[in-house]
């Protein structure tokens, strides 16, 4: 894990996802690439300071459940207060797929998510939309899947 800062004020969950949405709308204003592809992201929350690891995330669900388990690992050995997972994903929005950039907050017994659309345009480096918070899809009450369970029980543990 690299270190990125200090949370030296004592950061509130609120406050911790307004500072990574943040700090990933800055690195989110770095890429030039036209084909950049997000790697997956883990920012912790510790006592010491806020560190971040990235990951490469398969197209498999093999490679999926391989990362989920590492990311568990990571958080079990951690003091971790609060995590963020950020990873690229794909939306469905008025009947087409919509590339997004994905944010999953996570503490003790509560997760949040924050989802913002990745815009690429030919030949020019794309570019964040604003994120929007909240529990996505059609009828969803809260934050859930395949990422989410895994690394909230890791965090519990």
């Amino acid at each position: 894990m690299r270190a990125i800062g200090s949370n030296v004020f004592g950061y509130s969950f609120a406050s911790f996802m307004n500072d990574v949405e943040w700090r990933v709308r800055f690195l989110a204003a770095t890429v030039k690439e036209p084909d950049f592809v997000w790697p997956g992201l883990l920012i912790l929350d510790l006592p010491d300071g806020i560190a971040v690891e990235s990951f490469a995330i398969g197209q498999t669900a093999e490679k999926h459940e391989r990362l989920v388990a590492e990311l568990v690992t990571i958080l079990r050995g951690r003091p971790v207060r609060y995590f963020a997972w950020v990873m690229p994903c794909l939306r469905e929005q008025d009947s087409r797929q919509v590339e997004c950039l994905l944010i999953v907050f996570g503490t003790r017994g509560r997760a949040e998510a924050a989802i913002a659309e990745w815009r690429r345009a030919e030949a020019e480096a794309p570019r964040l939309g604003r994120f929007s918070r909240g529990a996505f899809g059609s009828g969803a009450r809260r934050v859930s899947g395949r990422f989410v369970e895994p690394l909230l029980e890791a965090l519990d543990s």
